[in-house]
């Protein structure tokens, strides 16, 4: 009687902590995202441009290792990935943006066709760092196009630490109280059997 107590609170305590660890931290869904590859390897180039991968460049000092350069000379141009989502769920899209703040310059970010971010003539000068962005998307379909276009005539725009994750979500009401109510009726199977 007391080994099935024991297992009755293990198995409590171990649904506990799996429902615990499924609300940590997610994989990122980006290939390559960091560019610590030390080239474009999983990423699709968009448009005409110089793109690479580099370490310290232009004044730009990477949080890594590398970061991607944009050095499209009058046109937009850049680099898209195709990643593997859930239609209808939320995701956090988020990336680090460098810019010398020399015109005319223009960085766009699309996630599935819609743009969440556009800067024109932007005159901030982040170098030697990056400006963080991140926004809740919601994806339409299975398969979700991330896409970064930019230029930057006289210099180069900068990317590093693209990433995009489901959205944590927060557990339902109803989803607790039928936890709560299947450790009611545990509580009450136990007492019976005393």
């Amino acid at each position: 009687m007391f080994g099935d107590y024991i297992k009755k609170c293990s198995f409590i305590a171990g649904t506990a902590a799996l429902m615990l660890a499924s609300m940590g931290a997610q994989a990122n869904l980006v290939t390559n995202g960091d560019f610590e590859t030390g080239s474009l390897a999983g990423w699709g180039q968009s448009g005409v441009g110089n793109n690479f991968v580099s370490g310290s460049f232009d004044g730009y000092t990477p949080f890594g290792n590398f970061a991607m350069y944009m050095g499209c000379v009058g046109n937009l141009c850049g680099n898209t990935q195709t990643i593997s989502t859930t239609a209808g769920a939320s995701y956090l899209f988020e990336f680090d943006y460098g810019s010398d703040g020399a015109r005319p310059n223009e960085f766009i970010a699309n996630f599935g066709g819609a743009t969440v971010f556009h800067t024109l003539n932007d005159t901030t000068n982040t170098r030697p760092g990056f400006t963080h962005e991140s926004f809740l998307v919601t994806a339409s379909s299975s398969s979700t196009v991330i896409e970064f276009l930019g230029r930057n005539d006289p210099a180069y725009q900068a990317l590093d630490n693209v990433s995009v994750t489901l959205a944590n979500q927060v557990p339902e009401p109803g989803a607790l109280s039928l936890l709560g109510l299947g450790l009611a009726g545990l509580g009450a199977t136990r007492r019976r059997k005393q």
